[in-house]
Order: structure tokens, then C-alpha cells, then sequence
């Protein structure tokens, strides 16, 4: 391949697809579920710490250092609790004691075609993202032509956690539609009336290995940050034959409890930021060449107002309101910036393009030359003649 640049353009279109929306709650469990069950705080506590988190303050550290000294009793205890509940797998449980996603969306056909993933936080859920059109007689794009998703937090049901992230809220991403999860994140606090103006980039590399290298397009589902996940995980994994529960793409059926995390996959892992693992890892998972980007632009107001009080007279009405997050997410205009790799033109395909340029011209030039002289020759040949 011959010398790339990068070229850089601005197109408008009269349609672009929103990114997928994907919200994570800070909660783990429904606690009334829990409750159903006669499950003690104990095991909800050793349960919570199945999914690896940083402790991030100081009052957190104790409770949760005291929890990690009881891996053994609370191991046998989830035991029994799966076998009474028909002999069922850690996966299933935390499937039927996770919030679902009609739990959340204030529209329960948001929730028709979500998919549910994993993460640090608890389960997440992916709402399909819509096209946005510019509408017949409408001149104008921005606030009002994207989606509108109301979401309630159902924190009555909340179950708190030694190793949570103590926030309330949500964490929001944006993802290009039929890709997997990448890197962006958004924190939205609890009781805003959210607006996100986003911009589009289309990226368009070629794989030019030494000078760049990119995951051409042999699969439409390649994400390299699940392929980092999968690279730095896979050896604790087959060691201990279980995928850590906020995997995104388990690789193992098995999922680890708490016990198996802490005494064997660690163990596994404690290589998981060598040099020589990270070096390997990028260069097995390189991002993809044809990528899209979006860019933020987020403001909050409070929501409801103080003033909005008077006209809802129920009071348990009133509190799920101040539960409410209202996202507003489309495009600030139907515009997308385009970045993509050309192959330039050699300094002799230049040479030869301008001699070919001048040469045609300088032909021109010499046939007009020739024809002026014949047709002036005649004309004074025909002018003496008479």
C-alpha cells in the first residue's frame, strides 16, 4: 500500500441512526426478593462481593474487610441456598434477583427488545437506539427530533452494598448500534431532566501494518474492548474454570461465587497488568478500521420543580417523580464528521498527472498555433488574389 493521509470531511444527511442506550442502576439485587426468600444479610453481603469493584471510601473498608474474613461460611450457605431453590446455578440466581428492566423504563415496550449485560454495578440493560429524520416541511433538527426515555428509579427496592458505588443515579452509555459496549461513560444523578446534544464521527482506517493496524471488517460484532476483557481474563478463567459475574461476554458457563473469586481467580490473574500481558493483549485486540463516535454535550435541570408539588397530591405519586431521570438524546444537527485513511498519490504519479496535463495543453496550444496560421495565409491569399 502506498502512502496514507488522513482526510477529513463534513457531510449532511437527511437521516442518521441514534446510538443504543445502555443504563446501569448502582444496585445489584431487589431486596424484596431477597426478603421473599429469608436470604440473611450475610450471604447478601458475601453475594455483593462476587462483583469486583475498587472500594472507594473509607467508611466502606471496614464493613468490607469483615465480610471477606467469612468466605467459607457464607460459601456453604449460598450452597443450600441454591439447592433449596431447586438446586440452581450462581447465573440463574442473579438473573431471578436482579431488578428487571420494566422495574425502570416509566414504558415498558422500551424494554420489548433490551438485552441484559453484566457489570460492576449490577445488570445493565441495552435499549435499541432510533433513527432521526428531518421531518417534511421541518427546516430545523436538534432538541424534540431524537428519543425521549423516562426512567424511575425503583430505589424502595434497593439492596445497599459493602463494595457498591454509593451514588445515586444512573451510569448512561451511548453505543453504535449492533457493536458491543466500548468505553464511553456518563454519570446522571437521580431527578434531572437530562438533554444530550451529541455530534456523529465516522471513523474509516486501513489496516497498514506497520504504520497503523485496525480489525478489519471480518466481523460486524468486533469490539476490542471485549476482546481486552476476553485477552486478560482468559487464563484465571480456565484456571478456574468460571467467568467473574460482571464479565461482559463470559466465556465460562460457570460463574464465579465470591469464594472462587477471591481464592482462585485473583490468584489467576495476578499477571493481569504485566507489561508483557498488556503488550500482547493490544496487539491481539487492535480497535476496529470502521468505527462511529459520538460526543456529548450534557446539561441537567432538577426535576420536578418545587412548584410542580401543587398539582400532585398523592404523596407515594410525588416520591416516584423524585426518583425520575428524562433523558433527551439526538443529534444537534443531521451532520456527521467523516475521518478516513486515502491512499496519496506518489510524487511520480504527480510528475506524470501534470506532464500529461501540460502535454495535452501544449498539443492544444500547437494545433490552434497552426490552424491561425493556415487560415490567415488563406485569407491573405484570397485578398491578393482579387
Amino acid at each position: 500500500m502506498g502512502n496514507v493521509v488522513v482526510s477529513y470531511f463534513v457531510y449532511e444527511a437527511p437521516h442518521l441512526q441514534l446510538p443504543d442506550l445502555v443504563i446501569c442502576p448502582f444496585n445489584r439485587f431487589n431486596r424484596t426478593f431477597l426478603e421473599s426468600h429469608n436470604i440473611s444479610d450475610g450471604l447478601i453481603q458475601y453475594m455483593e462481593l462476587s462483583f469486583p469493584i475498587p472500594i472507594l471510601h473509607s467508611f466502606q473498608i471496614k464493613a468490607f474487610y469483615d465480610e471477606r474474613e467469612k468466605l467459607t461460611l457464607h460459601d456453604n450457605e449460598l450452597e443450600e441456598l441454591l439447592l433449596r431453590m431447586g438446586n440452581i446455578s450462581y447465573r440463574d440466581f442473579l438473573n431471578k434477583a436482579s431488578l428487571p428492566c420494566e422495574a425502570f423504563m416509566n414504558n415498558p415496550s422500551d424494554c420489548v427488545n433490551s438485552t441484559e449485560v453484566y457489570s460492576s454495578t449490577g445488570k445493565c440493560y441495552r435499549i435499541p437506539g432510533e433513527t432521526q429524520i428531518t421531518l417534511k416541511f421541518s427546516f430545523y433538527s436538534g432538541f424534540g427530533q431524537g428519543y425521549r426515555r423516562i426512567i424511575n428509579l425503583p430505589t424502595e427496592h434497593y439492596s445497599p452494598a459493602v463494595n457498591q458505588v454509593p451514588n445515586d443515579g444512573l451510569i448512561i452509555r451511548l453505543v453504535e448500534k449492533g457493536l458491543d459496549i466500548d468505553n464511553d461513560l456518563t454519570f446522571v444523578p437521580i431527578g434531572v431532566h437530562a438533554l444530550f446534544p451529541i455530534t456523529a464521527v465516522k471513523y474509516e482506517f486501513m489496516n497498514d501494518p506497520p504504520k497503523y493496524t485496525c480489525h478489519e471488517e471480518g466481523n460486524k460484532t468486533y469490539s476490542s474492548v471485549y476482546c481486552l476483557e476476553e485477552c486478560f481474563m482468559a487464563a484465571a478463567e480456565q484456571q478456574c474454570n468460571c467467568s467473574v459475574v460482571a464479565a461482559t461476554m463470559p466465556q465460562r458457563e460457570r460463574t464465579c461465587t465470591t469464594k472462587e473469586f477471591y481464592t482462585c481467580f485473583l490468584m489467576g490473574a495476578q499477571d493481569l497488568w504485566s507489561s508483557e500481558r498488556k503488550k500482547k493483549c493490544r496487539l491481539q485486540c487492535p480497535l476496529p478500521c470502521t468505527y462511529w463516535e459520538y460526543e456529548k454535550q450534557i446539561s441537567f435541570a432538577s426535576f420536578p420543580s418545587k412548584s410542580a408539588r401543587q398539582f400532585v397530591k398523592d404523596e407515594k405519586e410525588w416520591e416516584k417523580l423524585q426518583s425520575t431521570i428524562i433523558l433527551e438524546i439526538y443529534f444537534k444537527d443531521l451532520k456527521y464528521t467523516s475521518i478516513k485513511h486515502v491512499v496519496a498519490m506518489p510524487f511520480q504519479s504527480l510528475i506524470a498527472q501534470i506532464g500529461g496535463q501540460f502535454g495535452l495543453w501544449a498539443g492544444g496550444s500547437v494545433i490552434c498555433l497552426l490552424q491561425t496560421i493556415i487560415y490567415t495565409s488563406r485569407h491573405l491569399y484570397y485578398r491578393c488574389s482579387k
